[in-house]
């Protein structure tokens, strides 16, 4: 029978507690006594998804190009799920200068619905198109069963394409907000616990003008170091 927490309250629970539940359980990381320790090194952003799949990853690129009228694609992508802590869910915000693009579209069937069934709940993401700046994206594939290890991922992938839509000539930098514990890049594994980032990349777009060089201390910061929050 299946484990998965929100399986065995979808019979019973309103939407508005289910929303509530879900919401409680992305506030921030947590450890379980006896769970595994395993990270993730990198969660990024890669400016040009060519090469990547939803469950490989080509070269990364720290910017690309576009111009005004035209969409572009960048990818929210992971260096890799441990092997011993199977993902369920995530929660990200993408932060980007409203004044230059807006997200205008976002495809979540990559890594999360790479292994047998997908079946997303993404009732919590911010509606599109989003254009304040910063744009939530939560998601938890429902087909998710703890007890026969099914629909459950690992390895590295591609987490979420997000299409962008130019509104203005200049660069956006696109970022990974991590300001526990209000927000965090927020990998859940089968034991419904945050899986902790040592790694955050960022990437730009240019819309209308040349990439600007990647920072001097690089687009690859540490991410913050959060306490565990009992659930």
């Amino acid at each position: 029978m299946t484990r998965h927490p929100l399986l065995l309250v979808l019979s019973s629970l309103s939407l508005l507690l289910l929303l509530g539940l879900f919401l409680a359980l992305t506030l921030g990381p947590s450890v379980q006594a006896g769970q595994s320790d395993s990270t993730i090194a990198l969660i990024g952003l890669d400016a040009n998804p060519a090469g990547n799949t939803a469950t490989s990853l080509g070269s990364t690129d720290f910017c690309a190009r576009t111009e005004p009228g035209t969409d572009i694609d960048v990818d929210i992508v992971v260096d890799a799920i441990p092997e011993d802590r199977p993902m369920i869910s995530f929660e990200m915000h993408l932060l980007y200068d409203a004044q230059i693009v807006e997200v205008v579209a976002v495809d979540n069937d990559q890594l999360l619905g790479a292994k047998d069934s997908f079946q997303p709940f993404d009732a919590l993401s911010d509606a599109l198109p989003d254009s304040d700046g910063e744009y939530r994206n939560a998601i938890i594939d429902l087909a998710s069963n703890v007890d026969t290890n099914t629909s459950m991922e690992s390895g590295p992938g591609v987490l979420s394409r997000i299409t962008l839509r130019p509104k203005a000539v200049g660069v956006t930098d696109l970022t990974l907000a991590a300001d526990p514990p209000r927000v965090y890049p927020a990998i859940r594994d089968d034991q419904n616990t945050v899986i902790l980032v040592e790694g955050i990349g960022a990437a730009a777009i240019a819309v209308g003008q040349d990439c600007p060089s990647p920072p001097a201390q690089g687009p690859i910061t540490a991410a913050p170091t959060a306490p565990p929050i009992e659930e």
